[in-house]
C-alpha cells in the first residue's frame, strides 16, 4: 500500500468512528408524540397506546385514550387532524392496517382512514372519546384511576368532548408534533357533531359554565382550527332526536324554533342510541349529572307528552351545548357531508350548519350528500370513497395549499342508486343549495266535502316495523353476536369492550334500502304524480301541505315519499313528520329529507300520510284524528320542466 493510499485508509477509520460514536442528538431525531414509540406500518409511523398507564389527561384530568400516525419521514411539525369516532365507538373505528387491502375496506374507511391521510403528509391523531373504550368506558378503564370517577360520556359536548380535542391538538403543538397554523378536524356521526362544534369554536373553547375563553395550548400558544370535514354529524341534537318538521333546510333557523313545539320522539332510534350508549359506555346515574343524563333524557322523552315541567327545561338547557348554536364569532373553513336515506342524521342537519355558518361569515363552507351514512343509506363504497377523497381534497387544499377547494357555497350530490354496487352517477352539482332543483312536478287533490280521515293508533311493533330502518337492524346485530360467539369470540370481546359500533356490521345489507314492498298496503291519505314520460332528477327537498283539521292535542303527521314502479311495486325515498298544535287546522306543511334521486320512464312519485308511523316515531301519549280535505305535493327537480303523462 502507498503512503498516499494508507493516508486515506486511516482517515476513512477514524472518520467512521467519528460517526459511530456521534451523540444521538447529531442523528435525526425520532419524534415520539405523547412518548409513545413509532412503529412503521403500510408505509407510515403507527405510534400506539398500549397501555391504561400511556394514557393522556384531558383538560380535567380525565384519561384519554388514543393512537398517533405519522408520515414516513420527517419529525414536525406537521399539519394535524383530529380523526373523532362514531357513537359506542373507540379509536379503531377510523384506523385500518392497510387501506389497500380490500378486506379492510368498508364505507367508513374508504379513504378515509389514520393510514389515508397519513400518506398525505399529516399527523393523526385518533381519539376514543370520553366515556367509551379505554377512555373511561369500560369497567376494567375505571379501575382503580379516580380520575375515571367523573369520566363518563356528555353525549358531543362543546364543553367536554369538543375541548378533549383541542386539548390534545394543543398538546401535540407543545411537542413539536403538529403545527399550529395548520390543525384540521375531521368526524363522523357522534364525532361529526363534534367536528362541526369545532368549526363554529375555531379559536375559543367552551367552559364548564357555558362562557368562552380563548383557545391556547398548555404552554401557552394561540390556537385556531383550519379546515373541518364533518361526515354525517348533527347541528342539533336535540332536533336529531325530537324533530318537530318545521325545518326544510331552505335557510337559517334557531335553536329555540326546533323546541316550538316541540317534536316527535324517533323511538326506534332513540331507543337503540341510549341502549348502546349505557351498555358500550360510562354514563351516570338516572338523574344525575345534568349534561350527561342519556338515561334521564331518554326517560323523559319516552314518557311524552306534554313537554314541559323541571325535567323538560333541564333537558332543553343541556342541549344548546350539543349543537353549533350560541356559539359567536366567524366559524373555520367547513365541508359538510350527509346521507341520502339517513333516517337518524338527514342531511338537514348539515344544512343547518351550512347556512348558519355562512350567515356567521365563514371563508369556505361546502355541502356535499351522497349514500355513505346511517341506516336506510346504500353506503355504496365506490360513492362513499369519491365522496371521502372530496373530503381530504378539503383539507389538502386549506392545511397543505395543495390543490383549490370547492366554491363556498357549493353543492355536489351523489344521487341514490340501486343496486349497491352499480357505478357512481355522474354528480349534481349547483353555486349554492338555493340553485339545486330549479324544476319541480306537482300533484295533489282533495274535497272538503269528502275528506279522509285518519287516527292515531298506539305503538304496533308488527303493523309498521318491514318500513322501520333499525327492526330489521337489530335482528343483525343479534345474528353477529352469535356468529362471533361461536366463531370469533376474541373478536366479540373487543367490540364489546371497545368499538361496539363493529356489531352493526354493513347496516345496508340488514336495511335494505333497495327493497321493493307492495303499494296494496298504503295509507287512505295517498297521492299519485304523473308517470314520467322520460326520465327525470329529483334533486332536494320535497313538499306536501296538507289541508286539514285535528282534534286532539298532541297531534301529527308521517310522510313517506315513494319511487312508485309501473308493476305495482314501490321503493321508500324519503320520510317525513311534523308535530301538530292542539286542534290545528288550516294548511300545514311537511318537508321531505333532501333527496336526490332519478325516476324512470312510466314510474311515478307517491306521497302516502299517516297518523302514526311507529316504531320509527313514538305514537302520540293522546288519541287524535285527522280530517284531511286537500293536498299539495311539489317536488324539486333538476330538469326545469319534466315531461310526464297522465
Amino acid at each position: 500500500m502507498t503512503p498516499l493510499r494508507g493516508a486515506v485508509a486511516r482517515a476513512c477509520i477514524v472518520i467512521a468512528m467519528c460517526a459511530a460514536t456521534a451523540p444521538a442528538s447529531a442523528a435525526e431525531p425520532t419524534p415520539a408524540p405523547f412518548g409513545l414509540p413509532c412503529q412503521p406500518k403500510a408505509g407510515v409511523r403507527f405510534c400506539e397506546m398500549t397501555s391504561l398507564q400511556q394514557r393522556v389527561p384531558s383538560f380535567d384530568g380525565v384519561p384519554i385514550d388514543l393512537n398517533v400516525t405519522l408520515p414516513a419521514t420527517g419529525d414536525g411539525p406537521f399539519p394535524t387532524v383530529a380523526m373523532l369516532h362514531g357513537l359506542t365507538g373507540d379509536k379503531s373505528f377510523v384506523e385500518v392496517d392497510d387501506p389497500d387491502d380490500p378486506a379492510e375496506v368498508t364505507s367508513v374507511t374508504a379513504d378515509y382512514n389514520n393510514i389515508s391521510y397519513a400518506r398525505r403528509g399529516y399527523a393523526v391523531i385518533t381519539i376514543t372519546s370520553r366515556g367509551f373504550g379505554a377512555s373511561c368506558g369500560t369497567p376494567r378503564s375505571r379501575r382503580p384511576y379516580p380520575a375515571c370517577r367523573r369520566g363518563w360520556l356528555h353525549m358531543g359536548d362543546r364543553r367536554w368532548e369538543a375541548r378533549d380535542a383541542q386539548t390534545l391538538l394543543g398538546r401535540l403543538v407543545d411537542e413539536g408534533i403538529a403545527d399550529p397554523a395548520r390543525l384540521g378536524v375531521a368526524g363522523i356521526s357522534y364525532g361529526g357533531g363534534q367536528a362541526m362544534q369545532l368549526a363554529f369554536l375555531k379559536d375559543r373553547i367552551a367552559l364548564p359554565d357555558g362562557t368562552y375563553a380563548p383557545w391556547r395550548s398548555p404552554a401557552g400558544t394561540p390556537l385556531a382550527i383550519g379546515a373541518v370535514y364533518a361526515k354525517m354529524g348533527w347541528s342539533n341534537l336535540a332536533t336529531a332526536l325530537l324533530p318537530n318538521g318545521r325545518y326544510d333546510g331552505a335557510g337559517t333557523t334557531t335553536f329555540d324554533e326546533g323546541f316550538t313545539p316541540p317534536g316527535v320522539m324517533k323511538l326506534s332510534y332513540s331507543i337503540a342510541a341510549t341502549a348502546l350508549t349505557a351498555y358500550g359506555g360510562h354514563v351516570p346515574g338516572l338523574g344525575g349529572d345534568a349534561s350527561a343524563d342519556v338515561l334521564g333524557w331518554f326517560t323523559r322523552l319516552a314518557t311524552g307528552e306534554p313537554y314541559r315541567g323541571v325535567k323538560w327545561e333541564r333537558l332543553r338547557g343541556t342541549m344548546i351545548h350539543k349543537s353549533i348554536y350560541g356559539i359567536p364569532g366567524v366559524p373555520a373553513p367547513l365541508l359538510l357531508e350527509s346521507a341520502f336515506n339517513d333516517d337518524m342524521l338527514d342531511p338537514r342537519q348539515s344544512l343547518e350548519a351550512y347556512h348558519q355558518a355562512r350567515a356567521q361569515g365563514a371563508p369556505e363552507v361546502a355541502l356535499q350528500i351522497g349514500e355513505s351514512g346511517h341506516p336506510r343509506a346504500n353506503n355504496a363504497i365506490p360513492q362513499a370513497r369519491a365522496l371521502s377523497r372530496r373530503g381530504a381534497d378539503f383539507l389538502d387544499a386549506l392545511l397543505q395549499g395543495r390543490g383549490t377547494p370547492p366554491p363556498s357555497g357549493s353543492v355536489y350530490l351523489s344521487r341514490f342508486t340501486c343496486p349497491k354496487d352499480a357505478p357512481v352517477p355522474e354528480p349534481i352539482t349547483a353555486p349554492s343549495w338555493d340553485a339545486v332543483g330549479p324544476g319541480s312536478v306537482t300533484f295533489g287533490g282533495g274535497s272538503a266535502e269528502r275528506p279522509v280521515v285518519l287516527r292515531s293508533s298506539p305503538l304496533d311493533l308488527y303493523a309498521e316495523s318491514v318500513d322501520d330502518p333499525l327492526v330489521p337492524l337489530g335482528g343483525g346485530v343479534i345474528r353477529q353476536i352469535t356468529s362471533k360467539l361461536l366463531h370469533s369470540p376474541q373478536e366479540l370481546a373487543k367490540a364489546l369492550q371497545g368499538n361496539a359500533a363493529d356489531l352493526a356490521g354493513d347496516a345496508a345489507d340488514l336495511t335494505k334500502p333497495c327493497k321493493l314492498t307492495s303499494a296494496a298496503r298504503s295509507s287512505a291519505a295517498t297521492w299519485t304524480g304523473p308517470a314520467a314520460a322520460q326520465p327525470f332528477t329529483v334533486a332536494g327537498t320535497a313538499r306536501i301541505a296538507l289541508d286539514l283539521r285535528t282534534i286532539g292535542r298532541y297531534g301529527m303527521v308521517s310522510t313517506r315519499l315513494w319511487d312508485l314502479h309501473p308493476d305495482g311495486r314501490r321503493r321508500l325515498l324519503a320520510r317525513g313528520v311534523r308535530r301538530l298544535t292542539p286542534n290545528e287546522g288550516g294548511r300545514v306543511v311537511v318537508p321531505f329529507g333532501p333527496y336526490a334521486y332519478r325516476f324512470e320512464a312510466g314510474h311515478r312519485p307517491q306521497v302516502e300520510v299517516l297518523a302514526a308511523d311507529s316504531p320509527m316515531y313514538k305514537p302520540s301519549r293522546e288519541p287524535f284524528t285527522l280530517a284531511i280535505t286537500g293536498a299539495e305535493v311539489t317536488v324539486p327537480t333538476v330538469e326545469p320542466q319534466p315531461t310526464t303523462r297522465p
